[in-house]
């Protein structure tokens, strides 16, 4: 009998939809929910967890960001990550899509059948971006042609401008959040249009959830660390957001007691 899995959702578009990819062709359901302050687990949950789009330190995940300080640093083994190799040295050399990309790739799942869909895909993360800066254009092309085989993604990004992008985040606020509220989860993503575009059930978790653990969480430059144990301990998902600052959270002293 084959393992069996529980899902954290993060708090954006790029976790849910990945989290959606997931179930559609796993049948891994979402147990619970991290917004990098708190997790929140369901009553429902019975199986070793995978984060999606989330990048843990220990255990099962899958994600898009650079998550080494050097050479010297090391990456979770058990991370699925494009950017596994990377580090705040060669960060210019990152793939800078989604997780959700990268997911249809790896799953195997068809990409949208309309450009209106294959924009939104494109979108979340900022993933077109890369066409657009001369500095980026050719390590774009690289990850969307070479590496995950979507040369139609790339045609499409010189059929259209990068407002046409910007238009596409706003029409489905794309940018927007999920939260917890009273034991559930809410968004101001637009999910029935984005249901209506692309055919996937982008529904919120009809469960319960209730809070686990309790982090801090933490922004700061990177400056001689090259590791990170040299940055901080009890460190629970971390992630480079640009080249030599780094996001994490960290168990907060209480929760060690």
């Amino acid at each position: 009998m084959k393992q069996k899995y529980d899902l954290i959702l993060s708090n954006d578009i790029d976790s849910l939809y990945s989290c959606i990819l997931i179930k559609q062709v796993k049948g891994y359901s979402i147990n619970y929910f991290y917004d990098f302050r708190n997790l929140y687990q369901s009553k429902q949950s019975q199986n070793e967890y995978i984060g999606v789009d989330i990048d843990l330190m220990e255990g099962y995940c899958i994600s898009n960001h650079v998550t080494r300080l050097s050479e010297q640093d090391k990456y979770n083994p058990k991370a699925l990550n494009l950017n596994n190799t990377i580090t705040n040295d060669t960060y210019k050399g990152k793939y800078s899509g989604s997780t959700a990309l990268y997911l249809h790739r790896l799953l195997k799942f068809p990409l949208p059948t309309t450009e209106q869909g294959k924009m939104i895909l494109l979108a979340i993360d900022a993933g077109y971006k890369g066409f657009y800066n001369p500095d980026f254009q050719d390590i774009h092309k690289h990850y969307l042609v070479d590496v995950l085989g979507f040369e139609e993604l790339y045609n499409l990004c010189q059929k259209y401008s990068i407002d046409d992008f910007i238009n596409i985040i706003i029409k489905y606020n794309l940018n927007g959040k999920i939260w917890f509220n009273n034991g559930g989860l809410q968004t101001n993503i637009k999910l029935k249009e984005l249901q209506e575009v692309l055919g996937l059930p982008f529904f919120m978790p009809k469960i319960k959830f209730t809070k686990i653990k309790e982090f801090e969480c933490i922004t700061r430059p990177i400056t001689n660390e090259k590791t990170k144990e040299e940055l901080d301990s009890n460190i629970f998902s971390l992630a480079l957001t640009r080249k030599n600052y780094v996001n994490y959270s960290k168990l907060k002293m209480e929760e060690l007691v």
